[in-house]
Order: C-alpha cells, then structure tokens, then sequence
C-alpha cells in the first residue's frame, strides 16, 4: 500500500488569493508527491459547517491529515516551501516514507 499525503485546504470564498494558493499547492503537490496526494478544498461560504468540524479560526488554513500527526498551517500560504516545511512535507521529513 502506499503512503498517501492527505491535506485540507479551508478558504472563505473561491477568489483570486484563494484560486492562487489551491492552484501553487496543486502543483507543489503534484511536483514533490506525484499521484501520492489528496488535496480536499473547502469553501467555508459554501460549507460553513465544516469549519466547526475542524475548528478553522481563520483562513486560509491548510491542514495535514496524514501522515500522523496532523499539522495546520493558517494565514499566508504564497510561500510554498515555508508552507511544507511548516507541515513537515519536505522532501526527507516525512516520517514513514
């Protein structure tokens, strides 16, 4: 079985800020993961419930589901390597892979 990077993206409304950080971690995702990835989106205006179910104080927020322990990341995601080394996804930090 292979080890999968879950993330949830959190985001108040699909504008421009929030269509740049879904589309830099997409391809930051595919570039370092592959096919390895699951990248979940929620709209918080569409969806408000889902921010009570993972207590979103703010967003943009980003958070690691897997691997263990989960991690979140809130605020200014344009930095796409600080945003993984924040989650402990770079390359040779993952535990378990």
């Amino acid at each position: 079985m292979k080890n999968i990077v879950e993330l949830s993206l959190y985001v108040n409304g699909m504008n421009s800020n929030s269509n740049t950080i879904y589309t830099r971690l997409t391809k930051q995702c595919e570039d370092q993961f592959g096919t390895d990835y699951s990248l979940n989106l929620y709209d918080l205006k569409k969806d408000p419930a889902a921010a009570v179910n993972q207590n979103i104080m703010a967003t943009p927020t980003l958070i690691r589901i897997s691997p263990l322990p989960q991690l979140r990341v809130t605020g200014n995601l344009t930095n796409m390597r600080n945003v993984m080394l924040a989650l402990k996804l770079l390359p040779g930090k993952i535990k378990g892979f």
